[in-house]
């Protein structure tokens, strides 16, 4: 197998304080340097978290099993029969802008824009690829592109409006190395009746530099 190239990744900052912390104490970690490293270190705890909590729609018979490149990124192995899992890395890099206080900034109508096309590409690309059900999961490596809550309320109406071929669609917001958030944007349980997705044009969303961050004990 070839090796494969370092990827660049993001900082993932994390504020600690309290009783047990002199002052306030900003730590981070970094992702593994390459493709399939940060796969594992991604798709291996959500997998094992989401089936626990009993979020798939299947159960798990095994372990993950990576597929090759350029294929999709992993096997599953469950009760009803072969799935595969498909992960896709979030980037913001041309829609977050830096302020001159040293906060970034997106609007967050374009970013849920660009992620329904790229779900979209993704969904075309796999039509009729396979009889398997699919899981798609996204994700992100760096705190800038970190996305608002309105962001994942509008990827998951657009998708409600125009279903992708995958069974589900999850996203993952990892915390630290150990801890992560993580969501189900399709089929998603929000109640979409009175959701009107054209007011978020225009807002704002504004990242907070953790860095930048100073204890003030009054």
């Amino acid at each position: 197998m070839a090796h494969s190239p370092n990827k660049p990744t993001g900082e993932h900052p994390s504020i600690s304080f309290g009783p047990d912390v002199t002052g306030l104490r900003v730590s981070s970690f970094m992702f593994p340097s390459t493709k399939e490293e940060i796969e594992r270190f991604i798709a291996m705890p959500f997998t094992a978290n989401a089936a626990a909590k009993g979020w798939f729609p299947f159960t798990l018979l095994g372990p993950l099993e990576q597929n090759p490149t350029d294929d999709l990124d992993f096997t599953l192995r469950t009760n009803d029969g072969r799935k595969y899992l498909e992960l896709m890395e979030i980037h913001l890099r041309e829609l977050v802008k830096e302020t001159p206080s040293g906060q970034f900034v997106y609007q967050p109508y374009l970013v849920a824009e660009m992620i329904s096309e790229r779900i979209k590409a993704k969904s075309k690309r796999y039509q009729g690829a396979t009889s398997c059900g699919i899981i798609l999961l996204t994700y992100v490596t760096h705190w800038q592109f970190c996305l608002a809550d309105v962001v994942y309320w509008l990827v998951a109406y657009w998708m409600r409006e125009d279903p992708p071929i995958f069974e589900r669609v999850y996203d993952v917001n990892f915390l630290d190395e150990t801890a992560f958030e993580s969501r189900c944007l399709y089929p998603a349980d929000k109640d979409f009746s009175d959701f009107i997705p054209d007011k978020y044009r225009g807002n704002t969303t504004i990242l907070l530099n953790p860095r930048g961050f100073k204890l003030e004990v009054r």
